[in-house]
């Protein structure tokens, strides 16, 4: 059964999904140069593509942790940052986190900067590859945070541009065993985040 604020998680990651499908979208399938321009994009050995995002902005309002979808690779991301624009801009933040299973900072504030993502595992597969947890940071287990970057500010918040990447492990979903169900994925990202004034 669950809770009351459960729910409420549930129901604002539906509708931030809902919200910024088209915001974020495919429009090349194997290239990347790690541009300044707002996008996130991921490496696997049977595929890639680079998304850009430039119509998207992570808005505190909605939630602490956000879940994205892109409609056209079925990538689906979940990021976890501290709502605060006091508690994101600071230099003790950039540096590398862990890799969670997929999902496991789902509502919790405690985890920032959790970094996750379920993967096609060819274009247009069933098949997904999810992360796999390793509580211990590696050189192909990390997800880093390089740059955070102040932008703009108004009325309603402070909006800083957020630069990080990412190495991984991930296995495929539904599980299957042996060395062929395992594959080592990378990527980058650089998007807009809105944050309280604080």
């Amino acid at each position: 059964m669950k809770t009351t604020s459960q729910k409420r998680i549930i129901a604002a990651l539906i509708a931030v999904t809902s919200l910024v499908m088209s915001a974020c979208d495919k429009i090349d399938s194997s290239s990347s140069n790690n541009s300044e321009t707002l996008h996130t994009n991921f490496y696997t050995p049977e595929w890639s593509a680079e998304i850009p995002c430039h119509d998207l902005v992570f808005d505190y309002a909605n939630i602490d942790t956000y879940t994205v979808t892109s409609a056209s690779t079925n990538l689906i991301w979940q990021l976890t940052l501290p709502q605060d624009s006091s508690l994101l801009y600071q230099t003790s933040n950039i540096k590398k986190y862990p890799i969670y299973g997929y999902g496991y900072s789902l509502g919790s504030p405690n985890l920032p900067f959790t970094y996750l993502h379920k993967v096609p595992f060819t274009k247009g597969s069933s098949i997904k590859l999810i992360p796999i947890a390793n509580a211990t940071i590696t050189d192909s287990s990390y997800h880093q945070i390089s740059a955070i970057t102040y932008d703009h500010s108004d009325a309603n918040g402070v909006f800083f541009k957020l630069k990080g990447n990412y190495k991984m492990m991930m296995q495929k979903m539904p599980v299957s065993t042996g060395a062929d169900s395992v594959r080592f994925v990378y990527g980058d990202y650089l998007i807009m985040v809105k944050t309280r004034k604080k």
